[in-house]
Parts: C-alpha cells; structure tokens; sequence
C-alpha cells in the first residue's frame, strides 16, 4: 500500500481524525493546527499564511506563505506532498462554513 498524506483543515472533523502510518505526511493547513493539537494529534508539517491562526505556530516544520495568493492553504499543502512524492491524500476538514475554501479545495 503507497504512502498516503492526510491534509486537515479547519473544518469541524466531528470525529473523522487521520490514523497514519509509518511512511504517511500528516499536514496541518493553517487552522487545521489547532484541529489536530485539540484531538491530541501532532501534524508533521504545517503550511498556511496563517491568517486563521493570527501567527505561524510554534512547531518545528512550518511553512508560510503569503495571504496575497490564488490558492487555498490547502491547495498548497497538496502542492507541496507531491512534491515530495505523493500521489494519494485523504483530506478531512476542509469543506466548511467558506464556501470559497470549499470550492477552492
């Protein structure tokens, strides 16, 4: 079985929580930090412009970017797992309350 990334986002994960394996990226986009650290689960990496969260979160894998962009937080953490060689995901929260992440996503 391929590794998998597992992307969260901010959406409510109303018990949908990623159960990785060895060999799986567990990516936090902005807010979905927050999502995973009150489930207990530490994310791998975290990517956003962090408008959600108000600041980069003290976490030792964190990647900005700028809030002028054209892609989600999201986009941008799938983006970035295939660039380091993924090709399956399992998003969870990332469909919400903003419609324009949801169709973005």
């Amino acid at each position: 079985m391929a590794a998998v990334c597992y992307i969260v986002g901010a959406a409510p994960l109303d018990g949908r929580l990623p159960e990785p394996r060895e060999g799986d990226l567990l990516i936090a986009a902005d807010a979905g930090y927050t999502a995973l650290q009150e489930s207990g689960i530490v994310a791998d990496l975290v990517i956003g412009d962090f408008d959600s969260l108000g600041a980069p979160p003290a976490h030792p894998n964190v990647i900005p970017h700028s809030p002028i962009k054209d892609d989600t937080d999201t986009v941008f953490a799938v983006k970035e797992a295939v660039k380091r060689g993924f090709e399956e995901f399992l998003l969870i929260g990332v469909c919400g309350e903003r419609l324009d992440h949801t169709l973005g996503n």
